[in-house]
């Protein structure tokens, strides 16, 4: 039996979460394209940071205006639960196998960014958004987080010039990985473990030579991460009584 959910925090949640979601690729994308170049030989990825931290006034406003800062999975930072954490944590780290190809400044640089761009995407994607649609089914409601975090890259990637060979490997694992997220959040409440696990995935996928991981390692990874959110949606679905934080104003 599905478990029962709490009442929508607003009117219209669907129409709130695809306003946040563009609203959030619109901000990067001007940003992106409207500012100067920002890299330095000591910081090259200084711009991409500069971009993902204005993009977080999309997700803080809508924050700010339903006033949810006391919200768990916004103040709290320890899970609720450590167990979902692990597979994910181990299917992400295993990418280290394949190589590692920065030399010391460019992981200092790119360690601050995917910190940056982590935070900033979980805020829209598994905060704000995922919050949005508290009411609806738990299945539908991660599908939908999934969707539209996927579908995001799609728009980004187009106006901003990326290779199709791009968009073929960033829309699934993004789309895959925003439903595994949205489940593992149903877990663990807070959203900054699942930061620290968006943090190592994009780490390592950029620490990587081009074309070092073969073809099988993609799709298995993209099975196994994608069995296991349905997995703990469903898992989640069978609790008698779903926990949720009290609605905002």
């Amino acid at each position: 039996m599905t478990a029962p959910v709490t009442a929508a925090p607003v009117r219209h949640p669907w129409l709130w979460s695809v306003a946040v979601a563009v609203g959030w690729r619109a901000v990067v994308v001007v940003a992106a394209l409207g500012l100067s170049p920002m890299a330095v030989a000591a910081f090259p990825d200084l711009g991409a940071v500069v971009v993902n931290l204005l993009a977080c006034a999309v997700p803080l406003a809508v924050v700010a205006r339903l006033g949810w800062w006391r919200m768990p999975w916004l103040r709290e930072v320890r899970p609720r639960a450590w167990w979902p954490l692990a597979p994910l944590a181990v299917v992400y780290a295993a990418r280290i196998v394949f190589g590692w190809e920065l030399g010391p400044v460019e992981a200092m640089s790119t360690v601050v960014l995917v910190l940056v761009a982590a935070t900033s995407e979980e805020l829209w994607s598994r905060g704000v958004v995922q919050e949005l649609l508290r009411a609806v089914r738990p299945l539908w409601r991660a599908v939908a987080v999934g969707v539209l975090f996927g579908v995001g890259h799609v728009l980004s990637g187009v106006v901003l010039g990326r290779e199709l060979d791009y968009l073929a490997f960033q829309v699934p694992h993004a789309t895959i990985q925003g439903f595994a997220l949205a489940a593992l959040r149903m877990h663990v409440v807070s959203i900054w473990p699942l930061v620290g696990l968006h943090a190592l995935s994009n780490l390592l996928v950029l620490a990587e030579a081009p074309g070092a991981v073969p073809v099988w390692w993609e799709a298995g990874q993209l099975l196994l991460t994608l069995a296991f959110g349905l997995w703990l949606v469903l898992r989640y679905e069978r609790r008698p009584v779903e926990v949720s934080a009290p609605a905002g104003r």
